[in-house]
């Protein structure tokens, strides 16, 4: 039902869906197309009365600006000059209990909510409507690396091994590959997605 899930997105937003995007970095405009898409996942589960969600976490350029956007626990990050930066937010109950200091580190999470989400697409807005995660607009310069990321890289390669592996992107192809690669050598148990982009 993930995979399910995940082609609705796709074909609403990469196919039939594209006349709704908006033309500028409008976190509000952005914001209600993910809606709109979160809506079209509902009402197929509904049809299939069966329930079905995917994370979504991407990237929106306007020029050399850009801006950061995820609704889940699928991450984005940004290597520039070096240094590795997560530009995501994980809705997961593990960061709620943290932001809410009921504790006061991952360690002292009970193992169970690890990676339960707080928020993804496939969410009935009758219950609860999404509220997707936005970075602040970022400059985007020649040679920065973007890179968007499913859990099932970032739960067992460090964030070390994983700026490392960027510093060395000159075929960011091949970067995507070794870092999927890195992560099923460590035992990934998870879906392990990678997109790698360098600015030209």
């Amino acid at each position: 039902l993930l995979q399910k899930a995940d082609a609705i997105f796709r074909q609403e937003v990469a196919g039939a869906g594209l006349e709704h995007m908006p033309e500028r970095l409008d976190r509000e405009a952005i914001s209600e197309e993910l809606k709109r898409v979160n809506s079209e996942i509902v009402k197929q589960a509904h049809r299939e009365r069966n329930h079905m969600g995917c994370t979504f976490a991407g990237i929106y350029f306007e020029g050399r600006s850009a801006i950061c956007c995820n609704v889940g626990d699928s991450s984005i990050y940004l290597l520039r000059d070096g240094t590795l930066r997560k530009m995501s937010y994980a809705h997961t109950l593990i960061n709620q209990q943290l932001r809410l200091g009921l504790i006061g580190s991952e360690a002292e999470a009970p193992e169970d909510i690890k990676h339960t989400l707080t928020q993804h697409l496939g969410i009935d807005p009758d219950e609860f409507e999404i509220e997707p995660y936005f970075s602040e607009v970022v400059s985007a310069f020649q040679g920065d690396i973007f890179m968007i990321c499913s859990d099932g890289l970032t739960d067992v390669v460090e964030d070390e091994s994983v700026r490392n592996l960027l510093m060395d992107a000159d075929d960011i192809e091949a970067t995507a590959v070794n870092l999927v690669r890195s992560a099923m050598e460590k035992g990934s148990r998870d879906n392990i997605t990678v997109i790698v982009l360098k600015v030209l």
